[in-house]
């Protein structure tokens, strides 16, 4: 397998089309480069699914985030698929506000998203463009990873139906890590609801009501959900404890979350905290490193998907590297519907079901 591509430069996304061909992009517009065909529509639907109430929304076929400096922005994907770019829209303060007012702002982490590397030295408008490009995967050729996964039969079928899709990265590696652990045995509808509760319980420091939802600039801090009270969250002990967890080894820097992690490194320092296995610290390097071979491991959906029992699936998967992330997500695209439960089942799973 060839060596990656080197990533696109954010100048050269900030100005990938000619002149000629940019004139039809709408007010405000910036088309951000894709290596290859984007085919972003996958990804902007996986993300509007799973949109935090408070912090993202979807809209007209797009996905909006809010920004940590009051502002938001849009996603949209082309509407050729073949076309390589993304469209991306910035509204910072002053403009109107689709999503409404920022609500408070305490516990919040302004270096998310405008802040490149996390020095606190926030550049604006290309931080963001940075933050897209991972987010999006636009670095990625998604034609040699096609062709390997298509070497399996019942990959290159299901590819067949519906075609390749970038891997999802995140805004904020802490925000994926929690995502996870929330997304543990429950639906995707129920962890977007749990999230958007945790959003609010910290952003008023535990006044918020079940059913309130808080506009809120950015996903909490980890230090300010390691010092928060989860109780009404609505969740069992366990969980809330394992975020706890979670969040103190982050803040106290134990965890060392983001985008030039070392997955293997990640891995262990996750798997050490109480409540996070294999399955949950392969999610996370798949999403928050972008790490193209991440897995996860004892995946239902996936055993499902396929009909294997665990240890097959773990073998045949051995020959979708250095691919597995873009495997994983396929068969989670293309996962039958679930069927009803008579009983709650305890094996891991992500964030529901076709995938978190």
């Amino acid at each position: 397998m060839a060596a990656p591509a080197p990533p696109l430069s954010s100048e050269s996304s900030l100005s990938l089309i000619a002149s000629g061909a940019n004139a039809a992009a709408r007010e405000g517009e910036v088309r951000l480069a894709s290596r290859g065909p984007a085919r972003a529509g996958p990804l902007i639907e996986f993300l509007a699914t799973r949109a935090i109430p408070g912090l993202e929304w979807a809209e007209g076929g797009a996905f909006h985030r809010n920004l940590p400096d009051g502002g938001w922005l849009e996603l949209r994907a082309a509407p050729d698929p073949d076309a390589r770019w993304l469209s991306l829209r910035l509204n910072h303060p002053g403009g109107d506000h689709p999503g409404g007012p920022a609500g408070r702002r305490g516990g919040h982490d302004r270096r998310a998203v405008d802040d490149d590397d996390g020095d606190g030295d926030g550049d604006g408008d290309h931080g963001v463009v940075r933050a897209v490009q991972r987010v999006a995967d636009l670095d990625t050729d998604l034609e040699p990873v096609t062709a390997h996964l298509a070497t399996d039969p019942e990959l290159a079928e299901r590819l067949a139906v519906v075609g390749p899709a970038r891997l999802p990265g995140t805004f904020d590696p802490f925000e994926l890590a929690v995502r996870a652990v929330v997304g543990q045995q429950v639906t995707v509808a129920a962890a977007r609801t749990l999230l958007g509760r945790l959003v609010a319980l910290v952003a008023t420091d535990g006044e918020a009501g079940p059913a309130d939802v808080v506009n809120v600039p950015a996903f909490p801090s980890a230090a300010a959900v390691a010092d928060a009270s989860l109780d009404g969250l609505g969740m069992p002990a366990a969980r809330r404890h394992t975020i706890r967890q979670l969040a103190g080894a982050v803040a106290e820097s134990r965890v060392g979350l983001g985008p030039d992690a070392d997955p293997e490194e990640l891995t262990r320092q996750l798997v050490a905290l109480p409540g996070i296995g294999p399955w949950t610290a392969g999610y996370v390097t798949m999403r928050v490193v972008g790490h193209g071979d991440g897995w996860p491991t004892g995946d239902l959906v996936l055993r499902q998907s396929l009909g294997l029992p665990a240890a097959h699936l773990e073998r045949r998967a051995q020959a979708w590297r250095p691919w597995r992330s873009y495997a994983a997500l396929l068969l989670w695209r293309t996962a039958p519907p679930p069927q009803p439960r008579r009983r709650r089942s305890t094996a891991p799973r992500p964030e529901g079901t076709p995938g978190p």
